[in-house]
């Protein structure tokens, strides 16, 4: 019989050694929820909203994105703050994607930009500019709708 602690040693040298492990199974997240890991953004300085609530492609067309109260920069700031960095493959299959979005950009106080979309299902991506590969983030702490 393997105990959590076990678990958790074997998570461990399995990914020490490449081996690729579900979040899962790695001593962290669970069943419904995927493992967050410190998402190390830095201090957001300047938050900008460029659209608020929209509905995605996929969205129920008898859904109101209009009808979520709307966000704002503090919120944004929040979310960021409290939420942590998922693997892209909990992301794209752990986390059930939002019906509505919203966008915008942050910079950092060392002068680093990116885009962020924010999920209203307590899920964001974010694209720096200097970075091709998407951050993927969570915030099982947050509340939805939305972040109070």
């Amino acid at each position: 019989m393997v105990t959590m602690r076990g678990a958790h040693r074997l998570a461990v040298a399995w990914i020490a050694c490449g081996v690729w492990l579900p979040s899962a199974y790695a001593g962290c997240g669970g069943e419904y929820e995927p493992c967050e890991r410190p998402a190390r953004l830095g201090t957001v300085a300047s938050i900008t909203i460029d659209h608020s609530w929209q509905p995605t492609a996929s969205s129920d067309p008898r859904l109101n994105c209009a009808d979520i109260a709307p966000l704002d920069t503090a919120t944004v700031r929040r979310y960021f703050r409290r939420a942590g960095r998922i693997q892209a493959h909990d992301a794209l299959h752990q986390v059930d994607a939002s019906p509505c979005r919203a966008s915008g950009t942050l910079t950092t106080h060392d002068g680093r930009r990116a885009t962020w979309s924010l999920g209203i299902l307590r899920e964001a991506t974010l694209i720096w500019s200097d970075a091709p590969e998407p951050v993927y983030l969570y915030c099982s702490r947050c509340q939805a709708p939305f972040i109070r």
